[in-house]
């Protein structure tokens, strides 16, 4: 926090249908309460995670910004309300202070009320709950900023702030509101009272005519002196008139400071720049670090998720810095910090595969047999598709038959089985092939008006829902033919290079084979990462297989395949 800046907060306590917060790092404050809008809405719904994440985004686009005024700031709070879920009435108050310029934004229903001298009002007031208002002004010393939401409004009358303002500091008027807020169950009330007190800074004066602004660098002092000292050298000049030469060479000099005393102002103007620049990032990725470290014994997803944040917050703006000053190497050393941090969050086992006989995985056994493109299985059979088409093994009778043929499909790119009828990925399209006992039926798996774009597709696999890789790692989901909502976080670096998708009708675990990193990745079926198996095997491998419980035929469980080079190597599940 800036050391002329003093605030108070009050923090009404969470309900189900409502929650608020209270933001402040460095010279950015908000207000923000999230309120549920829909009487049957899903009770697992987290406001609080809802408002963390636009707390979290709000802190890493505005730390980023390289010019912060209204505009720029009113865009990233714009940015920063689509991080929030339909179905939440969102009241979100932001003041960032910049010097001595206050730039004040309101969305949804919420109120600024400033405190000057004697003089008390609503300085920006917004009664709409979709509305953006903003505003900026220079603050004079000892103004009081008060953010306050609809709920918090509500709570305290005005004449009952104005009585609690009198004369008292944030934090005791703080302290004597807070009652008021938390006898009620209004979990959307919140507040900061913030009051501004100029830095203080020392001029020298003498004979100089120029006055300093608060905050401008002291070279700004040097040219006073240097006015001083043209005049001394012009009443010099009248005396020594005969000594033109001397004149001309202390002209020269005068001069040559002129130009130093100006870099001088223009570096000194850039170094308080920086440094605010410096300590506004290390404190924002500081307060992730912490937050990090308080969840790790609790949930490590969770903490993971602090430690990528202060990552990123350190690494977007490492740049920014000269390399080899104190904050760079002081950043450099925070940035290797918290990626250390993240690694030890994560699940990781490193593997050592042992080669073994093929017939240890069936369907490996089969890709390699068949120079299968792709293979597929369920408790019966398993599907390969080859070069001439779509076969099956019967797992008893070790019996191989061609169901499909090749002329039913052009650039197959993924293979998939769900109670005897085939999925097949070809041409940006998903078919689905259905079993009639005879023979099989081709029919599009997405009704007419649901086109995804499978253009990306690399892999898929199926229990019911169909899970497909795409080739920039990302992996979508589709139910019933309509399209999921689905996405992967807690990852420490994003999926490169995977090439196959793996999971069963029984199991709530997704695995992905991702090349590009050499591991297996482990994640849950809501998309929550894992764990992951590491080896510099994996990078080569073509296919892979999971076994997570003993099978029939004395298959044991808890078991992984990969096929490389033609050849079956076997790892332990975790």
């Amino acid at each position: 926090m800036d050391s002329h800046i003093s605030f108070g907060k009050i923090v009404a306590s969470p309900t189900f249908s409502s929650w608020s917060q209270v933001y402040s790092t460095g010279s950015l404050f908000a207000v923000i309460s999230l309120s549920k809008t829909q009487a049957d809405q899903d009770e697992h719904t987290s406001l609080s995670l809802a408002g963390k994440e636009m707390l979290d985004t709000l802190e890493q686009e505005y730390f980023s910004l390289e010019e912060k005024n209204l505009d720029t700031i009113r865009q990233t709070i714009l940015q920063t309300k689509e991080k929030l879920p339909d179905g939440i009435l969102l009241c979100f108050v932001v003041t960032a202070i910049v010097k001595n310029i206050a730039y004040l934004i309101i969305i949804g229903n919420g109120k600024i009320i400033l405190k000057r001298q004697e003089k008390i009002g609503v300085l920006l007031s917004n009664s709409h709950d979709q509305d953006v208002l903003s505003a900026s002004g220079v603050l004079k010393p000892d103004d009081l900023l008060i953010l306050q939401t609809q709920s918090f409004a509500k709570l305290v009358s005005f004449a009952t702030l104005k009585e609690a303002i009198d004369h008292n500091s944030p934090s005791e008027i703080a302290e004597t509101l807070s009652p008021t807020i938390h006898e009620k169950e209004e979990g959307a009330a919140a507040c900061i009272i913030i009051r501004y007190t100029p830095p203080l800074v020392s001029h020298e004066h003498e004979d100089a005519e120029q006055e300093v602004e608060d905050g401008e660098p002291s070279s700004f002092s040097t040219f006073s002196s240097i006015i001083i000292l043209i005049k001394r050298i012009v009443r010099l000049k009248q005396e020594i008139q005969s000594s033109k030469k001397l004149f001309l060479g202390l002209a020269g000099i005068i001069i040559v400071i002129l130009v130093i005393s100006v870099l001088l102002s223009v570096k000194g103007r850039e170094n308080t720049k920086r440094n605010q620049l410096f300590k506004e990032v290390l404190t924002s990725a500081q307060r992730k670090y912490d937050e990090g470290q308080n969840l790790m014994s609790l949930n490590k997803n969770i903490a993971r998720d602090d430690f990528l944040q202060a990552y990123k917050l350190i690494k977007d703006n490492l740049s920014k810095f000269p390399k080899g000053t104190s904050e760079e190497k002081q950043l450099s050393e925070f940035l290797k910090k918290s990626q250390d941090a993240v690694r030890s969050s994560l699940e990781t086992s490193y593997i050592n595969p042992k080669e073994v006989s093929n017939n240890m995985s069936p369907l490996l056994s089969a890709i390699i047999e068949h120079h299968a493109l792709f293979g597929t299985q369920d408790e019966e059979r398993i599907y390969f598709l080859d070069q001439i088409g779509i076969s099956f093994i019967d797992k008893k009778t070790k019996a191989t038959k061609q169901i499909i043929k090749k002329d039913e499909y052009k650039n197959p790119v993924g293979l998939g089985t769900f109670f005897s009828n085939i999925y097949l990925i070809d041409d940006s399209k998903l078919s689905k092939f259905v079993s009639l006992g005879s023979g099989y039926a081709k029919t599009n798996y997405f009704p007419k008006d649901t086109n995804p774009d499978l253009s990306k597709a690399v892999s898929l696999t199926i229990d019911g829902a169909v899970w497909v890789l795409r080739n920039d790692g990302t992996i979508q989901k589709f139910l019933k033919g309509n399209v999921e909502n689905f996405s992967v976080n807690g990852l420490d670096k994003q999926l490169n290079g995977a090439v196959r998708i793996f999971t069963m009708i029984d199991s709530s675990k997704l695995y992905v084979l991702d090349n590009g990193n050499s591991r297996i990745v482990v994640i849950d079926k809501d998309g929550t990462y894992k764990q992951q198996y590491q080896s510099d095997l994996i990078k080569k491998a073509k296919d892979f297989e999971i076994v997570e419980k003993d099978l029939p035929a004395g298959r044991q469980g808890k078991k992984g395949y990969l096929l490389v080079d033609n050849k079956v190597f076997e790892f332990e599940l975790k």
